[in-house]
């Protein structure tokens, strides 16, 4: 659509046929021109001027020279309308510079001036000519580096190899966004935001990389040290699912992929390779997934080794007590568990049970009953719930340090939603049966679980957020004392009347 200066939007079809009308009128009076100028011996005595006249012989220099300005404009009218951007352009699929189309109209024009001057002006051009042409081979050769970046220049723009807005590395390893390819060099912006100049005979004669061809989006990559201890589907656990929990480059349509570059002393080296939807948000989400990986490496109890002498092979059952004081320290950051204290932390790691969840099989189903809670120690896994329509709505993602399955631990509710991970993960799993000889023990500890339970409830409920702080503060507490009641009696604990209790028929 074409948007005119009073608001008018002119369509395409529009656009083409006053270009057309336009065209005719310029051919017609060409025509008129032309009969005018060829015939002004029999036309001239009708408008009384006869060969002595004075004005005879200015009558006909002025119609020849407004004929061949008229002829050599619609020519130029008809080359870029019906033969530049029409067959040319629907041949090659692909626009023709505009460089070309001022150089032919230049061509056009001088052929035009040298034409009026030998016909109009009855003047000799041949010895004009000579001299011109023995004048242009001296003006060639001073500056035949700007002849070539000229030609150049339309042959970068007839081929195209780099276009307006494409991100470009030279050869010499500067990198910058194209601005502009003009008749002589293309200047390119960095991201320093400075500008370079290059040649277009440098450009055409030096190899580049273009980072927007054939498409925007392409392949980042990186390297990391891990232990030997590390497994290999272990690091593609952590590695995959750092670039998943990225959405931009998680969208792409091209899987990452995780490679062994090399073994040293300090470990393996691991390449990760994924996909950035366009070279300007590289640096930027380049971070984001190497972010994701110290934190999936964090929750993993992983360490990025540093140079190292062994000096002994550690005993199976040293890695087990490794595994475990990960998993405690795991347990305590919880904020679900932070009424336990050391011994019943450690008693409840005793009962964990490690459970390798592949992708796309689902580790819990909305609907399902269930009595356990599960940790993410590795991966990334999408939530989903079912509306009443059938159609499955992602409502979430769960990352590593994450836990779920909650309120099926502590009141035994059905499953609210489905759990599938998106690359291989590893979840830790407590059953009802390992928390409830510590609720026995210690059942002030529920007090404190129901407030936790509330709290997120009280985040994720959407009908809150227009309400005041007092408000919400006494639905919290309402939701605490019911979850506080439910999970006493889940749990078959008995306890003294709870004060302020209310009835909650949900059980």
């Amino acid at each position: 659509m074409t948007e005119l200066n009073d608001g008018y939007v002119a369509s395409p079809s529009n656009a083409t046929t006053s270009q057309i009308m336009r065209l005719v009128v310029t051919v017609s009076i060409a025509a008129v021109l032309s009969f005018v100028y060829f015939n002004w011996a029999e036309l001239a005595p009708i408008v009384g001027l006869s060969e002595s006249t004075p004005g005879h012989e200015f009558g006909r220099r002025l119609a020849g020279v407004l004929f061949w300005l008229v002829a050599t404009r619609a020519a130029i009218h008809f080359l870029n309308r019906f033969c530049w951007s029409g067959w040319v352009e629907k041949r090659r699929g692909r626009s023709i510079p505009k460089l070309l189309k001022d150089l032919t109209s230049a061509v056009l024009w001088i052929a035009a001036v040298v034409i009026i001057i030998s016909d109009v002006f009855d003047v000799a051009v041949s010895g004009f000519l000579t001299a011109s042409g023995i004048l242009l081979a001296i003006i060639g050769f001073a500056l035949r580096g700007i002849i070539a970046d000229l030609f150049t220049g339309i042959a970068l723009g007839i081929e195209q190899p780099v276009k307006r807005g494409d991100w470009i590395e030279l050869d010499d390893g500067k990198i910058g966004r194209v601005e502009e390819v003009n008749w002589r060099a293309t200047r390119i912006v960095t991201r320093e935001e400075l500008t370079v100049i290059i040649p277009n005979s440098y450009l055409a004669s030096t190899p580049f990389t273009n980072f927007h061809a054939p498409q925007k989006f392409w392949r980042d990559k990186f390297r990391i040290t891990l232990d030997y201890d590390v497994t290999a589907h272990q690091a593609e656990r952590l590695l995959l699912s750092a670039v998943t929990q990225v959405p931009e480059c998680a969208n792409i349509p091209r899987e990452a992929e995780v490679r062994i570059h090399e073994y040293t002393e300090r470990g393996t080296v691991w390449e990760l390779q994924y996909w950035v939807p366009d070279y300007p948000s590289m640096a930027r989400l380049r971070y984001q997934v190497q972010r994701h990986v110290l934190r999936n490496l964090h929750f993993a109890g992983i360490h990025v080794p540093r140079g190292k002498v062994e000096i002994l092979n550690a005993a199976h059952p040293m890695a087990r007590r490794n595994e475990f004081e990960e998993e405690y320290a795991l347990l305590r950051e919880m904020e679900l568990f932070k009424g336990f204290d050391e011994e019943e932390l450690r008693e409840l790691c005793a009962g964990i049970v490690h459970r390798l969840a592949l992708k796309g099989d689902p580790v819990v189903r909305q609907g399902e009953a269930g009595n356990s809670l599960f940790i993410v120690k590795e991966g990334f896994l999408e939530v989903t719930m079912r509306r009443a329509d059938g159609a499955d709505v992602i409502v979430g993602y769960q990352l590593p340090g994450v836990f779920f399955g909650e309120l099926s631990l502590l009141t035994g509710e059905e499953r609210t939603a489905t759990v599938t991970p998106r690359v291989d993960s590893i979840v830790l799993e407590i059953a009802h049966s390992d928390l409830a000889p510590l609720l026995e023990r210690r059942p002030e500890a529920i007090t404190v679980l129901s407030q936790v339970l509330a709290d997120r409830q009280t985040r994720n409920d959407q009908t809150l957020q227009e309400q005041s702080r007092d408000a919400v503060a006494a639905h919290h507490a309402t939701l605490s004392q019911r979850l506080q009641a439910r999970i006493t009696k889940f749990f078959g604990i008995h306890r003294g009347p709870l004060p302020h209790l209310v009835k909650d028929d949900i059980v």
